[in-house]
């Protein structure tokens, strides 16, 4: 019986099937007869551009996630834009699972080595750049947020610099000491490596052992560091200060045996750069007090530049029954006399929300 009661269902269920296919009429036709929706598409949206610069933007959180990833460096004149200066400031910390011990070794030397970030590199790093080095003598506090126009004091002492020309290609062969002072040859990402003055490396490496016992006690003893652009250049260059290898790194030696002991710029660190901007003579600066609406062109730059300003004015005017289903803001990119095309369009841009206390 069972299967009978099936074989009848499966024929209701066929027949059922074979008759809609005769009926052509759509299911609910009927009912909404003069109800369709109505689709419609405009490009003619009245739009209001306008610039602002930007007062800071945020470079340094707690939360690594909020961390930057391109450390800029340099100071670029830009053909549209004008001057602009990276600096950076950073600490560094005791290694994580081991304290320095100096007593009774000899100091070979210091070494700054900072990793390379070559996709935040702009303009043309090709060039010469210059980088001077700074001890910081103010605390830079972990658990706060700094901004991009944030500055600590430092010795204005350097207490090293270099020029150099950026190798972002070749991977470099290093000696390396293991804990037992044996040497061996290992493969580093592309990085600079500055030797620091000797006068202040010895006064680092003879310091009281003391300072080395605790975070905070190295943290009061040797803040940080800024490092600070010498030359003007064509181009920004990036470093990578969250790779392994960004560290301040001792090497000495105990009678026939070497060491090195690296102080890292780790997620205990405080790491920002911050940004100088200066528009004087140029091309943004001729449209700087132009009223919003009443200029052809605006302007986007990055770090803490300038801001477009977008407002739609009518749109408190459209109907109330309008449901919006898509909406694209179309830029095209304005090609100015003396452009240059080693300095090219940002690849994407974020747009907000301007509230009424502008903000």
């Amino acid at each position: 019986m069972k299967t009978n009661r099936l074989a009848i269902l499966w024929s209701v269920l066929v027949m059922a099937a074979l008759s809609a296919c005769n009926d052509p009429t759509p299911v609910g036709a009927s009912l909404l007869e003069n109800d369709g929706i109505r689709v419609h598409y405009t490009d003619t949206v009245t739009l209001l551009t306008g610039i602002h610069p930007e007062d800071s933007v945020l470079v340094y959180h707690p939360n690594p996630e909020n961390q930057l990833t391109n450390y800029l460096f340099g100071t670029m004149i830009d053909p549209v834009f004008g001057k602009v200066t990276a600096s950076i400031y950073a600490q560094v910390q005791r290694t994580f699972f081991a304290k320095p011990d100096f007593t009774e070794a000899v100091l070979d030397s210091m070494v700054l080595v900072l990793p390379y970030r070559a996709d935040g590199f702009y303009g043309r790093t090709s060039e010469t750049f210059g980088m001077e080095i700074r001890r910081v003598v103010e605390k830079m506090e972990f658990d706060s947020t700094y901004y991009s126009n944030a500055s600590f004091k430092t010795n204005l002492e350097p207490i090293g610099h270099i020029e150099f020309v950026p190798n972002t290609v070749d991977s470099l062969p290093l000696i390396s000491y293991t804990d037992d002072g044996a040497p061996e040859e290992v493969l580093t990402v592309p990085h600079l490596r500055v030797h620091l003055d000797e006068m202040f490396a010895e006064n680092f490496f003879q310091a009281d052992t003391n300072y080395f016992l605790t975070d905070s006690a190295f943290l009061d003893f040797f803040k940080g560091i800024q490092l600070v652009p010498t030359t003007v250049n064509n181009g920004l260059i990036a470093f990578d200060l969250r790779e392994n290898q960004a560290a301040l790194v001792v090497y000495y030696h105990r009678d026939t045996l070497y060491y090195q002991y690296g102080f890292p710029m780790d997620l205990r660190s405080v790491r920002m750069s911050t940004f100088e901007h200066d528009y004087t003579g140029s091309v943004v600066e001729e449209h700087w007090n132009v009223p919003a609406g009443e200029d052809s062109i605006a302007f986007i730059q990055g770090m803490a530049g300038v801001n477009m300003l977008v407002e739609i004015p009518y749109v408190q005017q459209w109907d109330e029954g309008v449901v919006i289903n898509k909406a694209e803001l179309e830029i095209p990119v304005v090609t100015l006399p003396g452009d240059d095309p080693d300095f090219s369009a940002p690849e994407r841009i974020l747009v907000a929300e301007l509230t009424d206390d502008n903000r």
